[in-house]
């Protein structure tokens, strides 16, 4: 018998094809459902895409997923940036990828987030993880940071704006030297945080002040550079709580009318460029006293 034309009954031959699964969404299901199954399959449709299995477990700070890519997939660890690595860094992961001959002294490339950055600059937050980095052979400075101070800022300068006092000790016991903006950007980070990391940053700040001794009145340069405001005082007068960190190096002895390397701004322009009366009047109180004597 005849087959009925209109019954919607489909031949074999005539059914649609089933599209095959993209080799990158394959990808990003297997490192969210934490599977190799997935991630293998999705290689063997696409081996060119082996990078960015990679550099995507990474991201995403899995440990398993990474390891698994490095030894049997043999995936090539030097495609991996520091600032990649960082992004949701562990001990175990650093363990992982540098143990597979990451080197653990590049540098960023040079543009985009993180440019010239080596990762212990990046984690420079995380005492354990730059307490690691320096028991496995990073270098605290190199020659990059020596040329060029404004590309590759020293370590010290990123571990006084986000790490610890402990960092820091330890750094200086590696022979880490002290950059130019060290107080700076310390200033700068304790009036620009949230009140949670207040007191962290405070504290470094009085080390650097009260134990390394560093210059409240130093400036940050000595010729014209974009984004360079004079002296930490003026760094601390730019941030929105940045009153009583104003107040700590005035009673330490900064002088809050050095204007900066352009000759235009010194911190009491800045705080009112910025908006910030109440360190503005901070300001103008310390200046009112000292012009009257």
């Amino acid at each position: 018998m005849a087959a009925d034309p209109t019954s919607g009954s489909v031949s074999p031959s005539n059914s649609p094809m089933t599209k095959p699964p993209s080799p990158r969404r394959l990808i990003t299901d297997g490192i969210r459902n934490h599977s190799t199954t997935e991630i293998s399959r999705a290689l063997q449709l696409d081996r060119s895409l082996l990078p960015f299995a990679l550099s995507s477990v990474v991201y995403k700070g899995s440990v398993p997923l990474t390891a698994y890519l490095l030894a049997t997939e043999r995936a090539p660890v030097d495609t991996l940036t520091p600032l990649k690595i960082a992004t949701e860094p562990s001990v175990e992961l650093l363990d992982t990828v540098v143990s597979a001959g990451w080197d653990l002294n590049q540098r960023s490339p040079d543009k985009g987030a993180g440019k010239g950055q080596r990762l212990i600059d990046l984690v420079a937050g995380n005492e354990d993880l730059v307490k690691w980095c320096l028991e496995h052979g990073a270098q605290v400075s190199d020659e990059a940071e020596e040329e060029n101070a404004l590309r590759c800022p020293p370590l010290t300068e990123s571990v006084a704006a986000s790490g610890t006092v402990s960092s820091f000790k330890l750094l200086r016991a590696n022979h880490a030297l002290i950059g130019r903006r060290t107080l700076h950007r310390a200033a700068e980070s304790a009036a620009t945080c949230d009140a949670a990391d207040k007191p962290k940053r405070m504290a470094i700040l009085r080390f650097l002040v009260e134990e390394e001794r560093l210059d409240v009145n130093r400036m940050d340069t000595d010729g014209q550079l974009p984004n360079h405001w004079g002296t930490p005082v003026a760094y601390a007068a730019k941030g929105k709580g940045g009153e009583d960190v104003v107040r700590y190096l005035l009673a330490k002895g900064a002088e809050p009318r050095v204007k900066d390397c352009w000759g235009d701004h010194d911190a009491l322009s800045l705080a009112e460029l910025y908006g910030n009366e109440d360190v503005a009047r901070v300001l103008r109180d310390w200046i009112e006293r000292e012009e009257e004597f």
